[in-house]
């Protein structure tokens, strides 16, 4: 379950998965996906607070957690790792998927 946000905090839509990762991924590429699709799968959107959101960057989420851990529970942390977990499995799992129809073609 995630966690609560306050209803005056201000919030953004990020990238559990950066959008740059996903660009760059030569999986991806060879795949012929779009990255922004992927990106912008609901697997891979969180609402987040803005201050959090932009700390991270286009950092993994792995990192992100590592430079700034301290300022986050264990709560947080876990929930984080597990949505990262979630979409990086979806992100591959396409990927994959149509790389192995690909390979069947040729």
């Amino acid at each position: 379950m995630a966690k609560k946000i306050n209803p005056n905090e201000k919030t953004d839509l990020d990238h559990i998965t950066p959008a740059k990762e996903i660009h760059d991924d030569a999986g991806r590429v060879l795949a012929g996906i779009d990255g922004a699709d992927l990106a912008n799968q609901k697997d891979n959107l969180a609402l987040t607070s803005s201050s959090k959101n932009r700390s991270k960057k286009a950092d993994s989420m792995k990192d992100f957690i590592d430079k700034k851990g301290d300022k986050f529970d264990d709560l947080d942390k876990d929930l984080a790792l597990k949505a990262d977990q979630k979409a990086r499995d979806k992100i591959n799992s396409d990927i994959n998927k149509k790389n192995t129809i690909h390979q069947k073609i040729l």
